[in-house]
């Protein structure tokens, strides 16, 4: 979609019409005034944020009232115990995410809920195809490999966010808030809350903590301890080069 070019079109456009009203021959038209020229303001800015801002919490959300593996699950017991520290998310469809804090790796999942068969692609840890049973309250799970008969057990989180919390202190730069897409299906987001999204499309992202300025992004994500980075930026109108790598702008909804 190119919601953020239709908004800048539709603007100028609706600008042009005011404009011609005011000015044809002496008519008595003329432009909004007093609380309908606060509202048309007030619609037009949020026109604007909308461009630039989205929710994050709603990437790669869960539909808790889709299938029965939806969540966040940990292996408790069994193959995979060494990879306690990760997450297996699966969005109540097909995504599915190994998680370590603030990174994720994308992968799929498919169920026959008739012969109890779940099948999952990960990186690592959980990759394969198994005959499942849920506890009676479905907060633990039993996979029994179907070709190896390894056990795996996983119990559901209770809570769950892929999202850090921003840090106290931090700085931005207006010019490289909102959303930006490179060639090759790479995304990254700059909100004024101070977090930073980044993804590889279909294989990988992260959330970070930021703070940007003088053409230095310092972000920070999260493993099993704080990773620190540094990249360089630097923005002219709607291109952005990170890192010496190009990168366009595009409405926030566009992202993935």
């Amino acid at each position: 979609m190119k919601r953020f070019q239709r908004i800048l079109t539709l603007a100028v456009a609706a600008a042009m019409t005011l404009t011609l009203a005011a000015c044809q021959g002496g008519s008595s038209s003329q432009a909004p005034t007093g609380e309908a020229a606060t509202s048309a303001a007030a619609e037009e800015a949020s026109a604007s944020e909308m461009a630039v801002k989205t929710d994050l919490s709603k990437l790669h959300a869960v539909d808790y009232d889709g299938d029965e593996f939806a969540g966040a699950w940990r292996i408790t017991e069994g193959t995979g115990e060494q990879f306690k520290n990760f997450s297996f998310v699966f969005d109540g469809s097909v995504n599915a995410y190994l998680v370590v804090g603030s990174m994720a790796y994308c992968g799929k999942y498919e169920l026959n809920t008739e012969e109890k068969i779940f099948g999952t692609q990960q990186a690592f840890g959980l990759n394969g195809t198994y005959h499942y049973e849920f506890s009676e309250d479905k907060n633990t799970v039993s996979l029994t490999n179907t070709e190896t008969n390894d056990l795996t057990v996983m119990q559901k989180q209770v809570s769950f966010t892929f999202i850090p919390k921003a840090e106290a202190e931090f700085e931005i730069d207006e010019a490289l808030l909102g959303a930006w897409k490179d060639d090759s299906g790479g995304y990254l987001y700059f909100e004024d809350n101070g977090i930073m999204y980044d993804a590889q499309k279909a294989l990988s992202f992260t959330f970070y903590t930021y703070s940007a300025g003088d053409g230095k992004v310092e972000a920070t994500y999260y493993t099993t301890k704080a990773e620190e980075i540094t990249s360089t930026y630097k923005v002219e109108g709607d291109r952005l080069t990170y890192n010496d790598y190009p990168y366009t702008r595009i409405s926030a909804d566009e992202l993935e």
